[in-house]
């Protein structure tokens, strides 16, 4: 569940010396394509650590931009807990923060295009 202080935990996350390593950060994106598969519990911390990174800095946004899993599962996740008759709303909220970060990031960028291309993507695959 949710609780509050979300801006001390947003401070403390972004302080936070997180960082992927360009040479195993592939692990990283098979982990999150088997997600939609996992338990719910552990698509709540997938999914808090994922937003976590992100706010780290632009390195580690454009690191989880470039992984071509990234659309999919998180669409994917939001689609299937959106219409699960226990949706999760924590859940669903979580993913549409890092959708949001990703795609706030992805418009400022010079090739962001192809971000905001591979979501929509994403969205007409989840609808087929």
């Amino acid at each position: 569940g949710g609780g509050g202080g979300g801006a001390e935990n947003l401070a403390s996350m972004t302080s936070a010396p997180a960082r992927l390593n360009p040479d195993t950060s592939f692990f990283l994106g098979a982990a999150l394509e088997a997600l939609p598969r996992a338990s719910r519990v552990v698509k709540r911390r997938a999914v808090h650590d994922v937003f976590a990174l992100c706010c780290v800095d632009d390195d580690a946004r454009n690191h989880v931009a470039r992984m071509p899993e990234w659309p999919s599962w998180l669409v994917s996740l939001l689609v299937t807990e959106s219409v699960s008759e226990l949706k999760d709303d924590d859940l669903i909220s979580r993913c549409g923060d890092v959708l949001d970060v990703l795609l706030q990031h992805a418009v400022r960028q010079r090739e962001g295009w192809r971000v905001v291309e591979g979501v929509v993507r994403a969205f007409e695959e989840a609808a087929e």
